[in-house]
């Protein structure tokens, strides 16, 4: 009896070590395809000479180039920009040996005034896809800046050349303390600010001797006018270099000696050309919180060279 038992025993245990051995030989299942992004995101900024950039996808899986060229599939979503509007798909080859994806990417002129973003990803047609440690891309696009032209953000001190009309005189007189600032959140906005001196301001348009009497001092200071959006330049067409100027409307808060304020309403419109520097502009001037007329247009050329009038 105990020698059937171990017979048994035995024929169990070389059918189990059979089964066990013919599993290990069964062929793997085939890997799935393997995608990652070699980066994370670039940035285009349409305000510098290259506008394009370079977006590499890395493959790590037994895929010929042939079977990835017919599986490869992407996805661009974005809130704001548009492909072949806002930015184009220059290029987009596969090499082998590593086996690679390269995209070329280009930056379109746009009338975009703010940062937009693209997020590239893989398409869910591709399954099964396993996905590596970067599985989705940002392409962010820096808006072009008009406005631009008559500012510089590295230097607080900078200020293009202003004139003003003076209809009296018939002639153009200089306006100085002008200090120029871009709107962080639009392009195409230009400010008067005096970010170097705390508690002061600048000339705009003239106004600090205009009103000097209201003011009671011709000093930038006493009258601590700033305004952080003062022009808005919008080009003819996407990436023309020329365009119209908007004062935009607004109430320009001016200091008198003893401490106490009064207003000044202002508009107006006028053009832009990139190319010569120049800004042309009517300010309209509503002086009734100061008695006087609700319109009162005033002429300015506003450059980034010294004109000769």
């Amino acid at each position: 009896m105990t020698r059937m038992m171990n017979r048994y025993l035995l024929i169990f245990l070389v059918l189990f070590l059979a089964t066990a051995c013919e599993k290990d030989t069964e062929p793997a299942p085939t890997a799935t395809v393997g995608l990652s992004f070699a980066e994370e995101a670039v940035v285009i900024d349409r305000n510098s000479t290259s506008k394009s950039a370079t977006i590499v996808i890395n493959v790590d899986a037994p895929i010929t180039k042939a079977e990835l060229e017919e599986r490869l599939k992407l996805n661009y979503t974005s809130k704001s920009a548009e492909i072949d509007k806002d930015f184009r798909i220059v290029s987009q080859t596969i090499k082998e040996s590593p086996l690679q994806v390269t995209l070329q990417v280009e930056a379109l002129p746009s009338l975009a005034r703010t940062t937009q973003e693209v997020k590239i990803s893989f398409d869910s047609s591709m399954q099964p896809i396993t996905l590596g440690t970067i599985p989705e891309f940002t392409l962010t696009l820096k808006p072009y800046s008009p406005a631009s032209t008559w500012a510089d953000p590295s230097n607080i001190y900078y200020q293009p050349k202003v004139y003003y009309h003076n209809t009296e005189s018939a002639s153009w007189q200089t306006v100085a303390s002008n200090f120029t600032a871009l709107a962080e959140d639009d392009a195409a906005v230009l400010g008067f600010v005096n970010n170097a001196v705390a508690e002061s301001g600048v000339a705009l348009f003239n106004m600090v001797k205009l009103y000097s009497s209201q003011i009671g001092s011709t000093n930038i200071k006493t009258a601590k006018i700033n305004s952080e959006r003062t022009l808005e330049l919008i080009p003819s067409a996407a990436g023309a270099k020329q365009g119209k100027v908007n004062v935009i409307p607004q109430d320009v808060v001016v200091t008198r000696a003893d401490g106490s304020t009064f207003k000044i309403g202002i508009s107006g419109q006028g053009t832009y050309n990139e190319e010569t520097g120049l800004i042309d502009v009517v300010v309209n001037f509503n002086e009734t919180a100061i008695g006087g007329p609700a319109s009162v247009a005033r002429t300015y050329k506003i450059s980034t060279v010294t004109l000769a009038l």
